[in-house]
């Protein structure tokens, strides 16, 4: 069998595994969200677990003790954020399926307009809009309700997909703020080898290992009000040694 024909078969493996499994688990998600957020994410990981086993993708995590900042997520207790670089779509689903924490998202607020899930992004993460009279407040105002419920809050701060190779994006100040405001810790997070694995152009990904790189907790208390840039310059700086250390993951 040539490598056209196995590649076709393979698409539409993946393509036909995800669609089977979406429409299963999403019914179930949705349930689980009107009397557990918890229960709700769990299920969310699991949907991601499968299909990275489906594209062949192996998560390995390194640093892992650094999860244990005070209070474990997920534990009813505090929570914590957790901040990462963003390269490729499958970012998400290595971090859902790789970190042992509930996992919950900072996501768009358009989302929550969008019909079916919207409710459901409302429900279990904390929707951003940037520029709108009052967002910054709602989104600390949310953000520390998922804290306190023992969420470990996870947000991409470039904000968008960092294509190609060279430095992060600048990083925009929203988890910063909430960290500040919360006194909850930030626990940086490198993603390494998603990007080849997935590329922004790509639908299938190949076969390889992404490896998400934990840094040790950022204490935002050390900072005062004015020093929210300082807290993401440190945490930006935290990430770019994390990416440049040796051994990357990526396809096979």
């Amino acid at each position: 069998m040539n490598r056209g024909i196995k590649a076709i078969l393979r698409s539409a493996w993946v393509l036909s595994f995800l669609g089977i499994v979406s429409l299963l688990l999403s019914p179930i998600s949705w349930i689980a969200g009107i009397r557990s957020e918890r229960k709700a994410r769990a299920i969310a990981r699991l949907w991601a677990r499968l299909m990275l086993w489906a594209c062949g993708i192996k998560v390995k995590v390194e640093g892992t003790a650094n999860l244990s900042v005070n209070a474990p997520a997920g534990r009813n207790e505090p929570g914590f954020i957790i901040a990462a670089n963003h390269s490729s779509a499958a970012d998400i689903f290595a971090v859902m399926a790789g970190l042992p924490v509930d996992v919950c998202w900072v996501a768009k607020a358009s989302l929550t307009r969008t019909p079916l899930i919207g409710w459901h992004v409302k429900r279990l993460h904390v929707p951003l809009e940037r520029g709108r009279l009052g967002s910054a407040k709602r989104f600390v105002r949310n953000g520390l309700a998922r804290l306190d419920c023992g969420a470990a809050v996870v947000v991409f701060p470039e904000g968008t997909w960092k294509e190609g190779s060279g430095p992060m994006l600048p990083f925009k100040k929203g988890a910063f703020l909430l960290a500040r405001t919360s006194g909850r810790p930030i626990v940086p997070v490198a993603i390494v080898g998603s990007q080849a694995l997935l590329p922004p152009d790509s639908i299938i990904p190949k076969r390889g290992t992404i490896i998400l790189r934990i840094g040790c907790p950022i204490d935002p208390k050390k900072f005062n009000d004015q020093d929210i840039d300082r807290l993401a310059d440190e945490a930006y700086l935290v990430i770019t040694e994390l990416l440049q250390k040796e051994g990357g993951g990526g396809a096979q």
